[in-house]
């Protein structure tokens, strides 16, 4: 697994993503509208393998709140929690979804924010692969009192993905990511840091016609092309065996081990 320490820019993955709220703010809120309902769907399809209704959902490194908005839309949970470092994102959180409880802080220091705990379930939805140390994240999440974890990361160590690093450095990675998995590096990550993975989602995520537009509007023929084949035709043609070659996201229901 490639591990970067920090992007090209000389940002870490955390300032990438404050410099983000920071200068593209509206974008990003819409991307991440658009995008929550797949890591919704993980959420809902881990939970219900194990047979859980959760009463208390907090989400750590929440953003705009997109994901746990899409799962109290969905009826997941009664009390919602979010947390965020990042100002900008948590007073958008409140404004598009006020009926979550949102605070910027950082768990890692303060591990009970809201004083509400324990809750049934806490999110890290794409929050590791920003992360230099993504080891000592998730082992202070250990004292945030939760019953349960489900963490989701990009899967980006994948043959094609390995190849496609050999053309262009990692560090130059667009979204900012710096720690790169394969299902089993992600596995592995979880339990050296003190997580017990209950179950596993690894799904091809596609977009939309709209959301491919939103993303991809403005590029040229060439990058449209290849992220037409990439992100909307190859995901849904291939399914299984393009979450083993190039791209996927993958998704674990943890407990203290």
């Amino acid at each position: 697994m490639s591990t970067p320490n920090a992007l090209s820019s000389g940002l870490s993955g955390r300032d990438y993503f404050a410099e983000l709220f920071r200068t593209d703010l509206a974008y990003e809120v819409e991307w991440l509208r658009r995008t929550a309902g797949h890591k919704a769907d993980s959420v809902v399809r881990l939970l219900h393998a194990e047979g859980l209704t959760p009463d208390s959902v907090l989400e750590v490194g929440a953003g705009t709140g997109a994901v746990i908005g899409e799962l109290r839309h969905r009826g997941v949970g009664v009390r919602h929690y979010a947390v965020d470092f990042s100002e900008e994102a948590i007073d958008v959180l409140r404004q598009v979804e006020p009926g979550i409880d949102a605070a910027v802080a950082d768990v890692t220091e303060t591990p009970d924010p809201f004083g509400a705990g324990p809750y049934d379930v806490a999110l890290a939805s794409h929050v590791v692969e920003h992360l230099e140390e993504p080891e000592a994240f998730l082992r202070a999440l250990h004292p945030v009192p939760i019953r349960r974890l489900v963490v989701e990361v990009p899967l980006e160590d994948l043959p094609f993905g390995r190849l496609k690093s050999l053309l262009k450095s990692r560090a130059d990675h667009p979204a900012g990511h710096v720690q790169f998995f394969t299902r089993r590096s992600f596995t592995d990550l979880l339990a050296r840091s003190g997580w017990r993975v209950r179950h596993v989602r690894v799904y091809a995520p596609a977009l939309d016609a709209e959301t491919f537009e939103l993303a991809y509007g403005d590029a040229g023929v060439r990058m449209r092309t290849w992220k037409r084949a990439t992100e909307f035709v190859l995901p849904r043609a291939l399914g299984p065996i393009w979450t083993r070659l190039y791209h996927a996201h993958c998704a674990a229901l943890c407990e203290r081990a």
